[in-house]
């Protein structure tokens, strides 16, 4: 007769219970997997509205009720066995807005094509940037709903959904909308990052829908979010997090902490309010400004530098020269006198052309609450990546590189060293200060720099890294305004006019 083996029997008996707990969790995996279904989610609105004993308690009973009760428009859930996406429970969350009264009179067009505002007899009362009459709205309402769809039209215009194309066009803007409200917000794309990534036919779990549809009602427990779509953190904040309005998740706190222009000049040169303002102050100031408001402006000055740090000799002529032109031209004057710019860059061109010139650029990173004013300009923090892959002669061509700049490897006011040399084929990397694109109607030359009809502003190369004292004797500081180190802008973009 065999001699019992207990150990034995108690490890077969530990390894068969591991199987089960593992095969019971890899069940529920894939039970969430499958999704949550178009009937659940019908069940759950028709328990969370009371809806009470139906006469017809089917599923398109139970969405009758529910569009009886106020929440409409539940068409794209077909039947009971349809698995819920992303994009479908986006229009789910719209429809309670709707319902609550957050998102009432905004409806989308027939076509799908945008936003209207409508009265409660269903009369269109602005549609297509206009409005056609203002109805029952009350004092100041039609400013808020037209605000509310400009903002979205932004989001969308800006390209702050990286996938939204993937989704259906029923479904568009009400992903737009929930980014907006904070209620679903995808995934972040990386470290600077302005676009987000939503997954509109990803399927979702009912534990997703609920936690969605909880942030409808509550809106203490949505994700803060920017005007334009970006979400905001509140915590690990930069040092000087009060001088924004905001501070971004994407956005490291150096891009932050760079110096701003101003603080390369003396205290006694610069006063605030005239010389220079702040950036929370100067982004409540054009928040709301009219037809372009900051994330506007900022969005411009993005498309500029991707066109004028994007030289290719072998490319460039007048398809490039007008592009360019056309963020420099005013936003009033029809009539605005070019002649004296197009024969500029038309030199300018001549000179790509004669150097071999290539300048490569990733796309430019511009963010619209971090403008602030430098000699009553609007500048912006900008994070950029570029260099010079061809030109002949760089150092004596390197001041006339780049049109409505001047790169050197000197440096400029307090910053008196530079950190390393621009050369062919290194990749450059840094926060700069680039200024609002405006053209000068009266042509003028500041010596040594190069263009007469654009402001002067120069490119350096410098990082100095000054000593906490030294800010403070050097810079309009006091302990409630920048009491802490903080370093250049790596590599200046002076001016940009």
């Amino acid at each position: 007769m065999k001699k019992f083996n207990f150990r034995k029997v108690v490890f077969i008996n530990a390894l068969i219970t591991l199987i089960f707990m593992f095969s019971g969790v890899h069940k529920y995996k894939v039970f969430a997997a499958e999704g949550c279904t178009a009937g659940q989610v019908v069940d759950y609105l028709a328990e969370l509205t009371n809806l009470g004993v139906l006469e017809d308690n089917s599923f398109e009973g139970k969405k009758q009720g529910l569009n009886k009760f106020g929440i409409e428009g539940l068409e794209y859930l077909a039947s009971p066995e349809d698995k819920v996406t992303v994009e479908k429970l986006s229009s789910v969350c719209v429809a309670i807005m709707r319902f609550i009264g957050e998102d009432k009179a905004i409806v989308l067009k027939d076509d799908g094509s945008n936003y209207q505002v409508v009265d409660k007899k269903g009369k269109v009362l602005y549609s297509d940037g206009k409005w056609l009459s203002y109805g029952d709205l009350s004092t100041g309402e039609d400013t808020i709903l037209e605000k509310e769809i400009k903002e979205r039209n932004g989001i969308k215009n800006y390209g702050r959904i990286y996938d939204l194309d993937k989704a259906d066009n029923i479904h568009k803007w009400d992903l737009v909308t929930t980014l907006r409200k904070g209620i679903i917000i995808g995934k972040s794309l990386g470290k600077y990052s302005q676009k987000r990534n939503i997954e509109p036919k990803r399927k979702v779990s009912i534990n997703d829908i609920k936690k969605a549809i909880d942030r409808v009602y509550n809106s203490d427990k949505r994700y803060p979010m920017s005007r334009d779509g970006q979400l905001i953190r509140k915590t690990n904040l930069p040092v000087n997090a009060s001088e924004y309005k905001y501070i971004l998740a994407a956005f490291p706190n150096s891009f932050y902490e760079t110096r701003f222009t101003y603080e390369n000049h003396a205290n006694f040169l610069v006063k605030i309010h005239e010389f220079y303002d702040k950036p929370k102050a100067v982004y409540e100031d054009m928040i709301d400004y009219y037809p372009y408001n900051v994330y506007d402006k900022a969005d411009r000055v993005r498309k500029l530098q991707d066109v004028r740090m994007n030289i290719n000799y072998k490319k460039i002529g007048k398809k490039w020269r007008d592009e360019l032109i056309s963020y420099y031209k005013s936003d009033y004057d029809e009539n605005e006198n070019l002649e004296g710019i197009k024969k500029e860059i038309d030199e300018y061109i001549k000179f790509v052309k004669k150097n071999k010139i290539i300048v490569e650029a990733e796309p430019s990173i511009i963010e619209g609450s971090a403008v602030y004013r430098n000699n009553y300009k609007p500048c912006f923090h900008t994070y950029m990546r570029f260099r010079i892959i061809s030109c002949k002669n760089l150092d004596k061509n390197l001041d006339k590189i780049i049109y409505g700049s001047m790169i050197n490897n000197a440096g400029w006011g307090i910053s008196k060293n530079y950190r390393e040399k621009v050369k062919l084929g290194k990749w450059i990397e840094g926060v700069y200060c680039v200024t609002f694109p405006e053209i000068n109607h009266n042509s003028f030359r500041v010596p040594g720099y190069p263009w007469k009809w654009v402001n002067e502003c120069y490119f350096n190369n410098t990082t100095r890294h000054l000593r906490k004292k030294h800010i403070l004797k050097q810079f309009r500081i006091t302990s409630k305004d920048k009491l802490w180190y903080n370093p250049d802008i790596d590599w200046v973009l002076y001016g940009w006019k």
